[in-house]
């Protein structure tokens, strides 16, 4: 069982409170919370969790002038304390405007302050930090709603019930967004929920009634979701020309979905498809349907996906899908923003796999970790789930002290952008641990590994390394890297090497090498090896498997022929 997300609350009010509110919400995760009012003395001790919420009490901090410097210096104090750690900070807020007067109190006085220091964390924060600001929900929430002033008094937090869980839902999202990012793909049904009628029974128009207008409204908010990177799918029951037609005179045109699916199979059927298709997993989906019976049986048979509990009533279609903060992510990439734009032609429908790799025309630059595409690694760590060696969730704290080798591909359908990653750290005696190995789901299954894994050799080559240690550990998702199995370990499917080990020392600290081959790919083009991995040790310990390689010959890849080609 996988171990899970150890979070700490850092609060300057008793959050006890809040704490086994979270715990309530929060399933995968583990929560404690810091003795009342000792953020800065226990931001200095020995850190053991992954994720710090820290809250200020925006009750106490009113009192005194120049309040805005002190409390911003006394926050980066904490972060620097918390360096390497991902940072939840909870902003700033005011439940009453105080005794200049609301208008003044807008314009130089308690609300303008706290605005001000909203503005100032969110952009001081350290990269890779989510910030909540505290004013914006509360006036969604309501400010009456939210906060009970006698609780303040009483026990020192100043939350509603409901406010409480509103926080707990908001700081619960906060936690999933850094550790694996937000959904992806959101798969949308037709008649009713992009607009008003059946369109297999009538021609579907869109007049100037308020209907309509809401439907369109609806629509434009869904093509904005696609430019930023959100995957639109379609899983409609209907015939597939009729499902197809009124995309001539709506806001969204068929180009804007990635897939679409109009049958009259299940609805989950449709999405299992769309998630195959698509090669993303299906707790990546968001399902969208106006029909309470089709969301029903969505949940009863993929469990692992979203169900926005969609209203009656169509001016409330966005409010619900916000309410849900299924999208949430830390920046928008411009790997992101040509996700939706990439279509390949199925494999099918060429005669084999090597007629198909050699269709595609792809071409791969290598570059190191920069400024310029650390937020886009950052997201890769935080969001790749598939191949993927180890799964490791880094801060860009921690990425910044690692070193990096990045693949960027492209072929004749587009560029994909940065989608492959190697983070490795030098060691003692020339050698290097490989920390993280990925690559983009989009990718996978092109050879893009093999080039991405000898470019990654001929480099440390080149720098005199003579060693490379890599480490396995297994997940419930990175099914893309083999398991221990019928006595044999296949590391990083094969790229490094392939090792047989013998059955009875699975269990065992040492695995006792029996043979050693580098994996043959039959569709992958006849140039030479140029590295060959030799096992030198191995252990197995708490599911992670360490395994020693010297540099030799190694497989060779479609893009190893495109090598000085830009991207």
């Amino acid at each position: 069982m996988a171990r899970k997300t150890r979070v700490k609350i850092f609060a300057q009010n008793n959050s006890e409170f809040l704490k086994n509110s979270l715990s309530l919400l929060g399933e995968n995760f583990e929560f404690s919370c810091c003795e009342f009012d000792s953020v800065l003395q226990e931001s200095f001790d020995e850190q053991d969790f992954d994720i710090a919420v820290l809250i200020p009490d925006f009750e106490k901090v009113k009192k005194h002038d120049d309040w805005i410097n002190s409390e911003l210096s006394f926050w980066q104090t904490v972060w620097k304390n918390l360096d390497g750690k991902k940072i939840v900070q909870i902003g700033y807020d005011y439940d009453e405007y105080g005794t200049d007067g609301f208008y003044l109190s807008t314009l130089s006085g308690q609300i303008k302050q706290i605005r001000t220091i909203n503005q100032t964390l969110a952009e001081k924060l350290p990269k890779g930090s989510y910030f909540i600001d505290l004013d914006a929900i509360s006036g969604f929430f309501g400010k009456d709603n939210f906060y009970e002033k006698r609780n303040y008094f009483w026990f020192k937090q100043p939350f509603s019930n409901e406010g409480m869980k509103k926080l707990s839902q908001t700081i619960i999202t906060a936690c999933k967004t850094l550790v694996n990012g937000g959904k992806k793909v959101l798969v949308l049904d037709l008649d009713g929920t992009l607009w008003d009628g059946l369109c297999g029974e009538k021609e579907i128009t869109f007049s100037q009634n308020a209907i309509d207008e809401a439907y369109t409204t609806f629509q434009e908010y869904l093509k904005g979701l696609a430019k930023r990177g959100v995957i639109l799918a379609v899983a409609s029951k209907n015939n597939l020309e009729d499902a197809k037609k009124p995309f001539e005179n709506t806001v969204l045109k068929l180009e804007d979905f990635s897939d679409f699916q109009a049958n009259w199979s299940l609805k989950s059927e449709m999405i299992k498809e769309i998630s195959k298709n698509l090669n993303l997993p299906l707790e990546s989906f968001v399902f969208f349907d106006d029909n309470p019976a089709e969301r029903e049986e969505v949940r009863q048979h993929l469990p692992e996906v979203s169900i926005v509990e969609v209203p009656n009533d169509v001016s409330n279609y966005i409010k619900a899908l916000e309410n849900g903060m299924f999208f949430e992510t830390l920046s928008i990439t411009d790997e992101d923003k040509i996700r939706t734009k990439y279509k390949v032609k199925p494999v099918s429908t060429y005669p084999n796999v090597d007629e198909y790799l050699k269709s595609l025309e792809m071409h791969a630059n290598i570059e190191p970790l920069t400024e310029k595409n650390l937020d886009r690694i950052h997201q890769l760590v935080t969001k790749t789930n598939q191949f993927n060696m180890t799964t490791k969730r880094h801060s860009v704290g921690e990425i910044k002290e690692l070193q990096a080798l990045a693949l960027i591909l492209r072929d004749k359908f587009g560029n994909l952008g940065l989608t492959g990653l190697i983070l490795y750290r030098e060691n003692q005696m020339k050698t290097v641990e490989i920390d993280t190995f990925l690559l983009s789901c989009r990718i996978i299954n092109r050879t893009a590994e093999y080039f991405l894994m000898n470019k990654f050799v001929e480099t440390m080559k080149n720098e005199g390394i003579t060693k490379i240690w890599a480490k396995y550990k297994r997940t419930e998702k990175n099914e893309a890297f083999k398991d221990i199995k019928d006595g044999a370990v296949e590391l990083n499917r094969g790229i490094l090497a392939q090792y047989h080990v013998n059955p009875s020392c699975v269990n065992k600290s040492e695995l006792q090498v029996l043979n050693l081959a580098t994996r043959n790919v039959p569709y992958l083009t006849a140039r030479s090896a140029d590295f060959e991995a030799k096992a030198t040790y191995k252990d197995f310990k708490d599911g992670l498997l360490t395994v020693g390689i010297e540099l030799g010959k190694g497989v060779s890849s479609w893009l190893d022929q495109n090598t000085n080609d830009s991207v």
